[in-house]
């Protein structure tokens, strides 16, 4: 037999959430087998008292200060006792049958997650009646096309085993995407990742809970535009020439008994919103196309008149160099580029030829070097020229060989060794999302955490800058760090 752990994002809790455990509370299920967790941003300071009536349940209470369900329901995940995870909203009514109809659709669909019925209502009346009638047409029309499969959730009532959710934070780094504010939007993300991940999403229609949808037609049709933005992001909303999607949302309701006018504007919503969206990721797309080709021209162009130019200074520092310590003047190491491919990063030696050897012989030096961020204040390996070109960060200037060669960029992240992201991670699990996208575009001879403080920056706060700068890319936004570059350089912090 299975067990749940029900967890309840609380922001601003209402009378609804009241009622919402008291039906909890006079489920028909075994108290022992469940958990209920709210997760508390602070709101619920007066509201505490009155759970005393809420009957004997095994009720949880964290404390969580950030605003955002995504990031509520994450810490309720860490909590969370038992094996399967129901998630519900604040403003439901529960079925007193709830979990046992979970229990009977996970044995015999043999799936994964289970999400329940989405459209009943608290409000039962007007346009919120009529509008459930039509989800419900709609939706059990679409299911019935993949036997009962669908491809996203939606958190105001499913129930997903704790096994995928680990595996999803596993390949993902994370479950629910905390850059999502607010709520709505970070469950339908979940479910295409769940989806996408080969895990099974079952409807069973008689898990049932009650929601407060909205009642009025401008309201109905925010809503519908919004789900149909979500979903053509993902590439699973339906397109405008769809005929079948135009029967089953406005010839099949209008057959059942649902007015004209409302299924043909729900339809014309949904579409409108689906659209809009495929030709705001089309422009964006021609748009990065363009940043990235000029990125290109831009890097070969100024790499090769910064070597034509600062070739009587780079002959300068191979000079001194030579002069300082035995070794040659450039020290090749692998880094990770785009797409987590290896190249080797040039870069003059500032340090003595044995420096490796010397940090893999010295248990007191390496331990240092992984607990600063593989970084090391005051190397005993570092040369008296080294610290010179370290402190105004001369010694980088042979990574516009790598620039022209095409694996690095004038601006991007930091290049990162591979053991160093490989070890980081396993400290900071929770990064391993952003690292992956940090790892998809060209690390950079300057950038964000560069122009930051540098060594001074911790790796877990590096790689948000580094995430930061992925998110934020734009010509403008080289150019402005491209601008502070000179005066981080002059002053020269971290550079260690």
């Amino acid at each position: 037999m299975m067990t749940y752990s029900v967890i309840i994002p609380a922001f601003n809790p209402s009378s609804l959430l009241l009622r919402c455990l008291r039906s909890l509370s006079k489920m028909d299920f075994d108290k022992k087998r469940f958990e209920v967790i709210i997760v508390d941003d602070g709101s619920m300071k007066v509201f505490l008292p009155k759970l005393d009536g809420v009957g004997r349940i095994n009720l949880k209470i964290l404390k969580y200060s950030s605003s955002g369900a995504a990031g509520a329901r994450n810490i309720g995940i860490e909590k969370a006792q038992k094996e399967v995870i129901v998630f519900l909203d604040q403003d439901v009514l529960v079925n007193s049958r709830l979990l046992q109809h979970y229990e009977r659709a996970f044995k015999l669909s043999k799936a994964d997650v289970v999400q329940g019925n989405i459209w009943e209502q608290i409000n039962n009346k007007g346009l919120a009646k009529i509008h459930a009638k039509w989800r419900r047409l709609v939706f059990m029309q679409k299911v019935g096309e993949n036997n009962g499969l669908i491809k996203t959730i939606i958190t105001r009532n499913v129930a997903v085993k704790k096994k995928v959710l680990n595996k999803i934070k596993e390949k993902y780094g994370y479950v629910f995407n905390e850059s999502f504010r607010g709520t709505g939007g970070e469950d339908r993300e979940l479910g295409y990742r769940i989806h996408d991940s080969g895990f099974r999403i079952f409807l069973e229609s008689k898990a049932i809970v009650k929601h407060n949808d909205p009642n009025t037609l401008t309201d109905i049709l925010i809503q519908k535009f919004r789900h149909a933005q979500g979903d053509a992001k993902h590439g699973i909303a339906e397109r405008l020439v769809d005929f079948r999607n135009f029967q089953r949302t406005v010839i099949i309701p209008t057959k059942r008994g649902i007015p004209l006018y409302f299924a043909f504007l729900l339809w014309l919503s949904h579409v409108m919103g689906a659209e809009s969206q495929r030709i705001m990721l089309y422009l964006n797309s021609l748009n990065e196309k363009t940043y990235f080709f000029l990125k290109r021209l831009i890097d070969i162009i100024g790499s090769t008149f910064s070597l034509i130019v600062g070739f009587p200074l780079l002959a300068v520092i191979s000079v001194l160099i030579k002069l300082d310590s035995k070794g040659p003047v450039i020290f090749k190491q692998k880094r990770v580029g785009a797409g987590n491919w290896e190249f080797e990063m040039f870069k003059f030696r500032t340090m003595v030829i044995d420096a490796e050897t010397i940090l893999q012989t010295n248990s007191q030096l390496m331990d240092i070097y992984k607990n600063s961020s593989y970084k090391i204040k005051d190397d005993p390996r570092v040369t008296r020229v080294g610290k010179l070109l370290r402190k105004y960060s001369l010694d980088e200037l042979p990574q516009l060989v790598n620039i022209l060669k095409g694996e690095m960029s004038i601006v991007g992240p930091r290049a990162y060794k591979k053991d160093e992201i490989e070890n980081q991670l396993k400290i900071h699990p929770e990064l391993r999302g952003y690292s992956k996208k940090v790892m998809n575009i060209k690390p950079g001879l300057t950038g964000i955490w560069q122009t930051s403080g540098r060594s001074e920056i911790g790796f877990e706060k590096r790689m948000m800058l580094d995430y930061e700068y992925q998110k934020k890319k734009s010509f403008l936004f080289d150019l402005l760090l491209i601008l502070k570059t000179f005066p981080a350089v002059l002053k020269s912090k971290g550079a260690w």
